[in-house]
């Protein structure tokens, strides 16, 4: 996929129809959108498509208020069953009511539409080692969910949250994050690697055998969001050889003796050398 052409399109196609079109109808209109570029999107620009969408929903409308268009019938073009759903996202939004922003333009707050350029990435930054998993492993995990806006905020302090919990009860355990989006939430899988029964309000996961481009990040935990970044910012565009094959990722944590982690993030992968 060419990921800057597929972003830049996007972004066109919302700002050609931001009033009128659903979320479902831009996606259809740029086919190579897909859940893992809606995840890189999320990494990128620290906003869901969702919402991106809907700010710049309500960015065009402000502009027709202005222009003199009736609030009631511009919210109904919006696509909202009421005028008091509409009236909410767009204070939200815009930070002002549709009918102050008709009476004084002067309130509407500007934002230029995104754009992705081409700059120079790869090299040392993202360094990964390809990892071949031969046997299915199977984890006992407990499993939490977070809207994907504020997933990659709320990950640490659930992360340390479950830590602190363990320990209190005298092991610490759960060294295994697996992530993955679902119905516009991300759901976390935290666990251990064991063959033991599954204790109370865990579940089994089963990672089965593929390939895995692994990157290596030592550190604060709280500070790996930036590596995260990195890895879709960079290695995710400029990759050419290994590409995604499923929408999962794959975390392994160890705690260094200074208090830092060693962590190991997974990307389940297919080789492109060969294909048609």
């Amino acid at each position: 996929m060419d990921w800057i052409k597929t972003f830049n399109e996007l972004v066109q196609k919302i700002e050609d129809n931001a009033i009128g079109a659903s979320y479902e109808e831009i996606l259809k209109e740029v086919p190579d959108v897909s859940p893992y570029f809606k995840k890189m999107f999320m990494e990128l620009t620290h906003v869901s498509l969702r919402d991106y969408l809907i700010q710049r929903k309500m960015y065009h409308c402000a502009l027709a208020l202005a222009g003199g268009e009736n609030a009631a019938d511009l919210s109904e073009r919006a696509g909202y069953m009421s005028y008091e759903g509409f009236r909410m996202a767009f204070n939200r939004y815009q930070e002002a009511n549709p009918n102050d922003i008709r009476k004084n333009p002067g309130l509407i707050k500007h934002s230029p539409p995104l754009r992705m350029t081409v700059t120079v990435t790869g090299g040392d930054r993202v360094s990964y080692r390809l990892v071949e998993v031969k046997h299915p492993i199977r984890l006992c995990v407990r499993e939490f969910s977070s809207p994907l806006s504020e997933s990659y905020r709320i990950l640490p302090e659930l992360f340390l949250k479950n830590r602190r919990r363990e320990e209190a009860e005298g092991e610490w355990v759960s060294k295994y994050i697996v992530s993955y989006e679902k119905d516009d939430q991300i759901r976390y899988l935290i666990g251990r690697i064991t063959d033991d029964e599954t204790g109370a309000g865990e579940k089994e996961w089963v990672l089965s055998e593929d390939k895995y481009v692994v990157f290596d990040y030592y550190g604060r935990y709280e500070d790996s969001v930036a590596f995260r970044n990195s890895i879709f910012s960079d290695w995710m565009i400029s990759e050419t050889r290994y590409i995604p094959s499923s929408y999962i990722l794959f975390e392994k944590m160890e705690e260094e003796e200074d208090g830092s982690y060693h962590i190991q993030i997974g990307i389940p992968v297919r080789d492109t050398l060969g294909e048609d």
